[in-house]
């Protein structure tokens, strides 16, 4: 089926951290630079390409064996590293594979019944803050996102030795045994206030969550009861595309205190902001300086997918979409 390709911004930190926590104990023995890990990963794989075959190298598996990650290439780019992976799904729905031509990202696994989806991934080495994106994945069904921390920590792994994971406690100078600690966060792009301006909004939701006190519940299992109010905005009004922050602040006041006896405890505001890449929508807590903002993605829709994009599937091995790392480093 045609589908628009999703590529998600994070920021990625790693650390080397104890094996075992201990009380009063240091935890943390440093961060592990980006820069280093990728040239790390670059000498390995430049000095190992035979492990690395046509379709890649096998970095982790999941879910007893039916799903895996192949580690295909790396590439240096400027600020960063340009990486190609496969993911291979054995559990992928049977009516999937019936279809894949349109979807050219996606091959069926050689001498396997299932599918192998083209992964595309671009490290930034150069320093950023904790709310800036140092890392852009594409979005692949069935991959779940805590699979990219546990890639990523297989890979330090594989190309640190063995005595980069050993530190030296700073009280008793024994040697600490250490291991990776991969965080990878989500960042925000734009602000709120800019989707509400683009006629992105599409309801209000007041959500009010209180003890449950009813008398009936004589064994006490209940605990929350949550009520929820939605309005609805109109698609025609000019009025969203003038606000600024505290004119929309003091609309959603006004609107929630317009409510206000529908709800015993003062309800929170959310915001279903409309997705303009599918039908989709996404409920956003409001905060009242708006700087929630919304997660940073990318998108290689459909129709802008160029030639080279549309005859990739014809190759059997595993190769780079030139035109989604283009998109990716773009939108960074």
């Amino acid at each position: 089926m045609a589908i628009n390709i999703r590529f998600d911004y994070f920021h990625f930190r790693a650390d080397r951290t104890r094996v075992r926590r201990k009380e009063d104990a240091q935890y943390f023995f440093g961060e592990i630079p980006t820069l280093d890990f990728c040239q790390k990963l670059e000498s390995y794989y430049n000095l190992n390409r035979s492990a690395f075959g046509t379709n890649g190298k096998i970095i982790k598996e999941f879910n007893s064996g039916k799903k895996w990650i192949k580690w295909v290439s790396i590439d240096k780019i400027k600020e960063g590293y340009k990486l190609l992976f496969t993911f291979n799904d054995l559990e992928v729905d049977p009516r999937i594979l019936e279809n894949t031509k349109n979807n050219v990202l996606t091959q069926k696994i050689p001498k396997e019944h299932g599918l192998r989806t083209l992964l595309h991934v671009i490290i930034k080495t150069k320093p950023v803050s904790k709310t800036e994106a140092n890392l852009c994945v594409q979005l692949v069904p069935g991959m779940s996102q805590k699979f990219i921390p546990a890639l990523f920590t297989e890979l330090f792994s594989l190309t640190y030795d063995s005595q980069f994971w050993i530190a030296t406690d700073p009280m008793t100078q024994d040697e600490i045994k250490c291991k990776p600690q991969v965080n990878v966060t989500p960042v925000t792009t734009s602000s709120i206030i800019e989707a509400v301006n683009k006629g992105l909004l599409q309801s209000i939701v007041l959500v009010e969550q209180t003890k449950v006190t009813q008398s009936f519940d004589q064994h006490s299992v209940l605990k929350d009861q949550t009520k929820s109010l939605g309005i609805t905005i109109s698609n025609n009004s000019s009025f969203l595309s003038k606000l600024t922050p505290n004119t929309l602040k003091n609309w959603l006041e006004n609107t929630k205190q317009n409510y206000k006896s529908e709800f015993k405890a003062d309800p929170k505001t959310y915001l279903m902001i409309r997705n303009q890449h599918n039908k989709g929508e996404t409920k956003y807590e409001y905060i009242d300086d708006v700087t929630l903002g919304l997660t940073k993605r990318a998108y290689l829709n459909w129709e802008d997918r160029d030639i080279n994009t549309i005859n990739g599937l014809e190759s059997k091995e595993p190769k780079p979409i030139t035109q989604c790392f283009a998109i990716m480093q773009d939108n960074f």
